[in-house]
């Protein structure tokens, strides 16, 4: 069995932070080469190598669509040939929202009902509740929708036609019947895909929550005043969160089945809620500013005071993960 480690086109191995900022290759595979043989190879080139399938190929996905979508074509067709980590639902729900939606409904975890659409009309979600674009990160687009006020600026500011559609819609009603002016209307309507889910009334705050193999790093994100997401707040505290969190976010990792991830969890009355979740490319603020990670043992949770180099943890959870699943 041999690890490839799959860089972008460049050598960019990432992210550690900053989007300038690469993790260390070198520190990643340094305790999976002392048991396996590993080369580095772009993503460039993966494919003209000689895969087998006991071979396991690690890779990273990027913030930028092009290169996203780049790194998804080229890795499906090497998860046809050898294993990759981690798995191509977690590519799948980088950057998309709506990826997330459907695969959690799929799998039941989460705790929090939504929609994925690609048309407003077809939103049927009770108000209150909240609409996200699907693509993008922090919470400048993400919006409230308390009632029809809400609907009609939401159509007004993603779902407009343009000047020409609307002229070419007018020209067109003109020469076709009714039921064709319904297909040619629908055609050329104005698309955007989007997620709704439940809203969480009297949301204080939620909970950042890296996991790296059997490590838990914790971080609270309050609310801004006269506001509803934590996240983009600004307002962050390393405190100790409730036992429920930790647990919740035991059985969402589990059911991810990967070697890392981020998962953004709010708390109610009605238990927690997985707000979103990433297993690529997500911020390690988390973790490289914690004061220590807690671990469960027998349903006890313990915390341990001790700071974490990123690439370690990277590497200790790729490890036990390789060892553990293959």
């Amino acid at each position: 069995m041999k690890v490839y480690f799959v860089t972008w086109p460049n050598g960019f191995f990432g992210s550690a932070g900053a989007s300038w900022k690469q993790l260390d290759i070198e520190l990643l595979s340094k305790k999976i080469s002392s048991k396996f043989e590993v080369e580095v190879v772009s993503i460039n080139k993966i494919l003209s190598y000689e895969l087998k399938k006991q071979d396991i190929v690690i890779y990273n996905s990027s913030e930028n669509r092009e290169m996203r979508d780049y790194i998804k074509d080229v890795i499906y067709l090497v998860s046809k040939k050898a294993n990759i980590v981690p798995s191509f639902d977690s590519l799948m729900a980088h950057e998309s929202k709506g990826f997330q939606q459907l695969f959690r409904q799929e799998m039941y975890f989460g705790n929090l009902n939504g929609q994925y659409c690609v048309d407003l009309d077809d939103v049927h979600q009770k108000e209150p509740f909240v609409l996200k674009l699907v693509e993008g990160a922090g919470s400048s687009q993400v919006h409230l929708i308390k009632g029809n006020k809400d609907i009609n600026l939401i159509r007004r500011k993603y779902f407009k036609d343009s000047l020409v559609r609307k002229i070419k819609n007018i020209i067109r009603s003109t020469k076709l019947n009714k039921k064709q002016l319904g297909i040619y209307l629908y055609k050329y309507k104005a698309f955007t895909r989007i997620v709704t889910q439940d809203f969480i009334p009297g949301l204080e705050s939620d909970y950042k929550v890296l996991v790296f193999g059997n490590k838990y790093y914790v971080l609270n994100r309050k609310v801004k005043k006269n506001d509803f997401r934590a996240s983009g707040s600004g307002i962050l505290n390393f405190i100790e969160p409730p036992m429920a969190v930790l647990d919740f976010a035991k059985s969402v990792f589990f059911k991810l089945d990967e070697p890392y991830a981020s998962l953004d969890i709010a708390m109610s009355n009605e238990g927690c809620h997985l707000i979103e979740y990433q297993v690529l490319n997500f911020g390690p603020y988390t973790l490289v500013n914690s004061p220590g990670f807690y671990t469960e043992n027998n349903g006890a949770w313990k915390f341990h005071r001790k700071t974490s180099e990123l690439e370690n943890e990277f590497s200790e959870a790729l490890y036990e993960y390789i060892i553990d699943r293959f």
